[in-house]
């Protein structure tokens, strides 16, 4: 039902005679509904079934006279009803949008922890490339003076111990 349809429906309860009206099965017309009667006290849906055998009508009246109070409860629900549906909605948005501000934290930690592993790799490489160095750079480089080609050799030698180990 939409926002509109139940307006309308309110506007048309607003507009009938206000307050609780009831049946009245004393008036001496025959078995049926014969009208609504409305004073500043009472309002009354007019039904008279001499025989008490009629309870079609009898039920209309009955329908009909606790309309006036049911509609606008029923219409007081419905508005309760959209405020609470609104109210989840934004709780479920929110839930959504912090599940993907998780995921996308999740990614960040994953991309992270691979990037450690990369480094962590990098870093043991260059450890054997310096105790290479360490060693190699005093007897040979140092003499030759040539310390790119020595770092170079160093690294090349701790690439292959890095694949070899």
């Amino acid at each position: 039902m939409t926002k509109q349809e139940i307006d309308t429906i309110r506007e048309r309860s607003e507009k009938a005679t206000p307050g609780a009206w009831s049946v009245d099965t004393n008036e001496p017309f025959s078995c049926q509904i014969n009208g609504v009667f409305s004073d500043s006290e009472e309002k009354y849906i007019f039904y008279h079934d001499p025989d008490g055998e009629d309870t079609v009508n009898r039920n209309n009246a009955n329908f009909i006279a606790h309309a006036r109070t049911d509609i606008p409860a029923l219409l007081d629900e419905v508005d309760r009803l959209q405020v609470e549906c609104a109210a989840l909605r934004s709780e479920l948005l929110f839930e959504k949008r912090s599940n993907e501000a998780f995921k996308g934290t999740a990614q960040m930690v994953k991309d992270g922890a691979m990037k450690l592993g990369t480094v962590k790799k990098e870093v043991s490489m260059l450890t054997k490339a310096l105790a290479l160095a360490c060693e190699f750079i005093p007897t040979t480089c140092i003499r030759n003076a040539d310390v790119q080609s020595c770092v170079n050799m160093c690294i090349q030698k701790a690439k292959e111990g890095q694949s070899n180990g």
